[in-house]
């Protein structure tokens, strides 16, 4: 079972990481010219997330029966949700919008928990 904990929130904190350098990344080239702190702030993320991804699939390789396809396509739409909130734009979404996103996280859960 703390396994199964680990993974979930390492897949958490490295979309969270991802999310992070994907918004930052929007910052690297401003008026045509690379801007350093960006570029810094977007790789360390990244590194984050990677940590993440390698520690993740450590407990994975613990619970063997959990699909590594179904854990990254998680990944994916975490990362995406993670991005719509990171930069803001979620706060512009309508409800059914927003109802939309938790549904189809939540999907992806009972996922993973009925395949594991």
């Amino acid at each position: 079972m703390l396994s199964y904990l680990a993974v979930v929130l390492l897949t958490l904190a490295g979309a969270w990481a991802d999310a992070r350098g994907f918004v930052w990344a929007d910052r690297i080239w401003l008026d045509g010219r690379l801007s350093p702190r960006p570029l810094v702030i977007t790789s360390l993320v990244y590194l984050l997330g990677q940590a993440a991804y390698v520690l993740t699939l450590r407990f994975l390789a613990q619970i063997r029966d959990v699909n590594v396809a179904l854990q990254a396509t998680g990944w994916s739409i975490l990362t995406f949700a993670f991005v719509a909130v990171a930069d803001g734009a979620v706060a512009n979404w309508q409800w059914t919008d927003r109802m939309l996103l938790l549904g189809g996280v939540s999907c992806l859960v009972a996922l993973f928990y009925r395949t594991s």
